[in-house]
């Protein structure tokens, strides 16, 4: 069984994903590891065009900064477009492990619904959405999580933009 994982920054992905691998005794992935290791075979300049977040980043040099000022709909759209760069390959690791028929568990914040449609009718992948619409319990979260490797968190020490 293959188990897609999927929502929002912060909505409880990594943590459900560590609970359920340990249960289930097989392995899980973020994505976001994936995307570390796809990044540097790309020139720079196709390397802005498909993962906007490094420009973005490069552009301020400081996740507080970036947060500051940029806008919801560029960070949105960035996802998107990095979501597009990566499905491809993501897929195939998706196919590769159900062929090998390995048991994993892949969270990701970019499974766009019109990417894991793909799946959506084969009964060896499970796609679980996790939605968090409490804004004091994610902000709490947030608070809680300062220091243990949440590069949301470990990076703005401002609160209010923690909250934005």
């Amino acid at each position: 069984m293959i188990y897609l994982i999927w929502w929002s920054p912060r909505s409880g992905k990594t943590t459900l994903s560590k609970k359920l691998s340990q249960e289930l005794s097989i392995p899980y992935i973020s994505t976001d590891y994936l995307r570390l290791v796809v990044i540097p075979y790309f020139q720079w300049d196709d390397k802005k065009e498909n993962f906007p977040f490094e420009e973005m980043f490069e552009k301020y040099n400081n996740v507080e900064i970036f947060y500051k000022n940029s806008k919801g709909k560029d960070i949105l759209n960035a996802d998107i477009k990095e979501a597009h760069t990566l499905w491809k390959g993501i897929m195939g690791f998706i196919q590769h492990l159900l062929l090998s028929k390995t048991d994993y568990i892949i969270e990701w914040v970019h499974f766009l619904p019109e990417l894991v449609n793909t799946f959506k009718n084969n009964t060896e992948v499970k796609i679980v959405i996790l939605i968090k619409e409490d804004e004091q319990k994610i902000f709490d979260g947030l608070i809680e999580n300062r220091w243990s490797g949440d590069w949301i968190a470990d990076n703005i020490k401002d609160d209010t933009v923690l909250r934005s």
